[in-house]
């Protein structure tokens, strides 16, 4: 599922340096290949480029790879390959990858264990499937009619909890060897336009973030001000889960 403003030109999250920690987690080698599953510009897939020795991107919007492809063409990077298709129904043969990466993906899915189920067949069997995302965040239950017009947070709405991760990572056999958490702060008008928060909502949360800073009471998003835009505080989530390995030696 394609979210509405998957292309548009919009602030992004800031999370490059919890970005560089997963490649260094996830412990690739010159020898590695690498899928890059609902990779949008490719930004992953470039920052895992000089550590392995092959990239696939694949993504479902056809002018997103071709940024990607442009961005690496100006790096001189030549080890990336660009597919075009959906997380959800991934076109390549099981356990080609020995690792997958996927970062704020998830909140753009109607369903959350198809796609896992699809990228889980992409690792090899001992491959590392790596999710980043914001950690934390709240799902709002279904005709919710709570004070934001049906979204009880929108700022979190469409964010997955980490234990829905922990249970899909559980439920195919999954052990982690890796879970952080880190701090970022990003943009609120980015955010905001990420998560397609109603008008209304945007509204009010953007007064709830002014009132915070001028000393009014606390989102739980340590708002601050910088450059004409507000800040607010966002954890992110780092599993990084290992397939498993059967008696055959065979995922």
């Amino acid at each position: 599922m394609q979210a509405p403003n998957y292309g548009n030109k919009c602030p992004r999250l800031p999370a490059e340096g919890l970005l560089n920690l997963a490649l260094r987690r996830a412990g690739l080698s010159p020898a590695c290949s690498v899928l890059d599953a609902a990779a949008g510009t490719c930004v992953r897939g470039r920052a895992a480029a000089p550590r392995a020795d092959r990239v696939t991107c694949l993504e479902a919007a056809s002018a997103m790879p071709e940024a990607g492809k442009s961005g690496a063409e100006k790096l001189g990077i030549a080890n990336i390959s660009l597919v075009e298709g959906v997380a959800e129904n991934t076109p390549f043969q099981d356990g080609c990858f020995d690792a997958v990466f996927s970062r704020l993906a998830f909140r753009h899915f109607a369903s959350m264990e198809k796609p896992f189920g699809e990228m889980n067949r992409a690792p090899e069997s001992g491959g590392r499937l790596v999710i980043i995302g914001p950690g934390g965040g709240r799902r709002a239950p279904a005709g919710d009619s709570g004070p934001h017009g049906g979204h009880a947070r929108p700022l979190s709405r469409q964010e997955p909890r980490q234990n829905e991760f922990a249970a899909l990572y559980g439920k195919f056999g999954y052990w982690t060897a890796v879970r952080e958490t880190r701090r970022v702060q990003a943009p609120l008008s980015g955010r905001l336009a990420l998560t397609n928060a109603p008008e209304m909502a945007a509204r009010e949360i953007t007064g709830l973030m002014k009132a915070e800073i001028q000393g009014g009471g606390a989102t739980g998003f340590r708002p601050r001000m910088r450059g004409g835009d507000i800040l607010s505080e966002q954890g992110h989530a780092l599993p990084i889960g290992v397939k498993p390995v059967d008696a055959a030696g065979k995922a």
